[in-house]
């Protein structure tokens, strides 16, 4: 297990680093996302280039489930689906993720084509039946993806013990009775 890099002060100097292993981007504006729960986003501006997410994953996430979900994404973005998917943009050397060493933590990031748009307006018909039709495409996709079962032996998805800093024994949590 690497050193939780959420202890670790991601800088915009620090992200501007990371960066440079995309040589397109050139003056790139970063911003943090102040969104997600598990990993660390910034939103990516670089004039010439385009609008860009960059995630750092945090270590409750295996590399292996990492490279999972990017073998998946790049199966999506492959399936002629009707809308976007955000599949990692790989560096020159082809890796879609990076890793570093910073002040004795592994950073893991990724880069990835920010997707404009809005949720749904699930009071609107013709919102929900596009989701509807969506989902649809999703799941005929999905279907289609791994079918040999070869890609199927990860471990369980993110750990337990690791839910939460403030949370040392979830388990203890939930046998409380005075929670019930």
């Amino acid at each position: 297990m690497m050193s939780n890099f959420k202890d670790y002060s991601v800088t915009v100097a620090d992200t501007t680093e990371l960066l440079s292993v995309w040589s397109f981007l050139e003056n790139p504006a970063i911003q943090p996302t102040n969104q997600g729960t598990v990993n660390t986003t910034f939103f990516v501006d670089a004039p010439d280039s385009g609008k860009f997410v960059l995630k750092l994953y945090d270590d409750s996430t295996t590399t292996a489930q990492i490279k999972y979900e990017h073998s998946l994404l790049a199966h999506l973005q492959s399936a002629d689906l009707s809308f976007a998917v955000p599949a990692p943009i790989p560096d020159a050397a082809g890796e879609t993720l990076l890793m570093v060493n910073k002040n004795n933590s592994s950073l893991r990031f990724t880069l990835q084509n920010y997707i404009p748009g809005q949720p749904a307006n699930r009071q609107n018909i013709y919102h929900l039946r596009s989701a509807g039709e969506a989902l649809g495409e999703l799941h005929r996709a999905l279907g289609e993806f791994d079918s040999q079962g070869k890609l199927a032996h990860l471990p369980p998805w993110g750990e337990l013990n690791l839910i939460h800093p403030l949370i040392t024994n979830p388990l203890e949590v939930i046998l409380r009775e005075d929670n019930l």
